[in-house]
C-alpha cells in the first residue's frame, strides 16, 4: 500500500486498495518487492528469510546459505 500511495486493508488472501490502478501497476510492484525481499541474489530461489544483526537486516537463504545485506525496510 505504501509503494502505491494508498490506503486499503488486507482482509485474509485479499488487499482491498482504495482507488483505482490497473493490474500492470499493481504486479510490477508485487515483482519488485519479490526481488527485493524474498529471493535470493545467488542462487535465485525464495527459500530467504529476513534476519536482524545489529542494525542491519539481511536476507539469508536457506538454500545456499548466502546473505545479502537489504537497504531498508
Amino acid at each position: 500500500m505504501r509503494e502505491l500511495g494508498t490506503a486499503g486493508n488486507i482482509e485474509g488472501q485479499r488487499a482491498i486498495l482504495q482507488g483505482k490502478f490497473t493490474h500492470y501497476l499493481i504486479n510490477e510492484r508485487i515483482e519488485d518487492y519479490v526481488d527485493k525481499y524474498v529471493i535470493c541474489h545467488e542462487c535465485n530461489r525464495p527459500d530467504t528469510r529476513i534476519i536482524r544483526e545489529g542494525r542491519i537486516f539481511l536476507l539469508k537463504c536457506a538454500a545456499c546459505g548466502a546473505t545479502a545485506p537489504l537497504k531498508s525496510l
